[in-house]
């Protein structure tokens, strides 16, 4: 993340736009409460788990676009996606977490935030 000299020596042609920032970026007042699981909630049908639905989901777009049965290499592109899509965000997101110590997805990213390892 940039100081706030580094960036009017970057943008030394837009102060007015510099000026306007700082204006809004001290009028908001956030408060975020920890522990709390902003994410949207996607009721998954018939006791499936989210990985379940998401699949299902994926092979009836599929199909859709393909037909049934959906051919064989776009099939194995899709296991192929899934699987490793689900093992690597568990691992990455508990390393994160781990690392950062947070208790929450959430708590990681404020975290992360504060410690400009993302920016805003």
């Amino acid at each position: 993340m940039k100081s706030s000299r580094e960036m009017r020596e970057q943008f030394a042609d837009f102060t007015t736009a510099l000026d306007a920032t700082l204006d809004i970026a001290e009028r908001i007042d956030t408060k975020i409460e920890f522990d709390l699981d902003l994410l949207p909630a996607f009721p998954c049908p018939d006791g499936m788990t989210e990985a379940q639905f998401l699949r299902a989901e994926v092979q009836r777009g599929a199909q859709e676009r393909y037909g049934s049965p959906v051919p064989g290499e776009v099939q194995q592109r899709i296991d192929y996606e899934l699987d490793i899509s689900e093992h690597t965000v568990k691992f990455h997101v508990n390393s994160i977490m781990t690392k950062l110590d947070a208790r929450s997805r959430t708590e990681a990213v404020v975290i992360a935030t504060r410690l400009g390892l993302i920016p805003l």
